[in-house]
């Protein structure tokens, strides 16, 4: 009975480790509705096998593709480069326009896109990645030239990129291709028995064609700027917890002035600043018993509606003298331009742990 077993285990195993000896690369283009599977296998000229795709056979051969998106090392799948079918229908992911006496485009995403470029004819251009689109925002976007083409987008092999990349530019119009990411998409992988060793699946929505947008609405037309306004140790702030003030008018900022140079003796003039284009964001570490604490702004992003402020914080090293002082660490900036943003944090750059947060502006 123990040999029986042991048999049957062996047995079990080796099914559960057997290879099918092929893989596939699918590629899902959206908008022009297109899906194109390319096969990799270890077959010889002449030789075929079949795999079965639902209730339909697949005749797999090693002779060298031809034809539109023929890779070199792939097989031949019925006789061409790449198995056809069609996506399922999806709306429009996204609506690209040229703006008149400008090299930016015009860009509004229905869903989330992980990377946009663009292809005027001529050449290719980055537009933007996640960190730059908003859904259901439309944004003035510029164009940074891309000499990489297609390579690099998605799971396609440097192969395929450019096999994709020539057999897009044969429409000969301009092109915007957006990188959707698996599974936001309708459609799931291959009924393929037996399954494929390992499957790279790449999503993209290609619009063909540009129109032109003459009546703008962008809620953004620059990148995200910081422009530091002041930092010290001399803050009123007196207590121990983190304060963190967002002011999106002149009448909070003065508040926020109070707080910043209230221990100046006479008080400063606020800086003017233009609060119909930018906000300012303070952030004051808390109060500590002594010199020697510190912080200084390291990195400033958007990401999900988040504006997120990462600092580097500082504390006196044992044994060194400092001043017995009491003091309380700020730094203020000014943001403009970029993404919108409905929530401000201010995060400790070595942990990551949010130190202070706020929903809505200072008041």
């Amino acid at each position: 009975m123990r040999v029986l077993l042991g048999i049957l285990l062996l047995a079990l195993g080796a099914c559960a480790v057997q290879l099918s000896n092929y893989q596939i690369s699918d590629v899902l283009l959206y908008g022009i509705q297109e899906r194109h599977t390319i096969f990799y296998g270890k077959l010889e000229a002449g030789q075929t096998r079949a795999v079965q795709l639902d209730s339909s056979s697949v005749t797999l051969s090693g002779n060298v593709p031809l034809g539109a998106l023929a890779i070199p090392n792939a097989l031949t799948v019925n006789g061409a480069a790449t198995l056809p079918s069609r996506p399922k229908a999806i709306r429009e992911v996204m609506s690209v326009a040229t703006i008149p006496l400008t090299t930016d485009l015009s860009v509004l995403t229905r869903d989330q896109i992980k990377a946009l470029i663009y292809f005027d004819g001529r050449k290719w251009f980055d537009v933007g990645s996640r960190d730059d689109i908003e859904k259901d925002v439309k944004l003035r976007l510029n164009l940074r030239e891309r000499n990489t083409g297609l390579r690099g987008i998605g799971e396609l092999s440097n192969t395929e990129a450019d096999a994709l990349q020539g057999y897009l530019q044969d429409k000969k119009q301009a092109l915007v291709i957006g990188l959707l990411e698996y599974p936001n998409i309708p459609d799931s992988y291959l009924n393929l028995s037996p399954r494929p060793d390992k499957v790279n699946l790449t999503a993209l929505y290609v619009q063909v064609g540009l129109p032109v947008d003459l009546l703008g609405g962008f809620t953004n037309t620059e990148p995200l700027t910081v422009r530091a306004l002041t930092n010290g140790s001399n803050s009123t702030h007196n207590s121990p917890s983190p304060l963190l003030r967002w002011d999106t008018s002149a009448s909070s900022f003065n508040n926020t002035w109070q707080l910043i140079a209230g221990n100046q003796v006479p008080l400063p003039s606020a800086p003017s600043l233009d609060f119909s284009r930018s906000s300012t964001i303070s952030f004051f570490m808390g109060q500590k018993p002594s010199g020697g604490y510190g912080l200084a702004l390291a990195t400033t992003r958007v990401e999900n509606g988040v504006l997120q402020l990462r600092f580097n914080l500082s504390e006196p090293a044992p044994g060194r003298p400092v001043t017995l002082a009491i003091t309380s660490p700020f730094v203020a900036v000014q943001i403009s331009g970029g993404s919108r943003f409905q929530r401000v944090q201010a995060i400790n750059n070595s942990t990551g742990s949010v130190l202070a947060q706020l929903e809505q502006s200072s008041r």
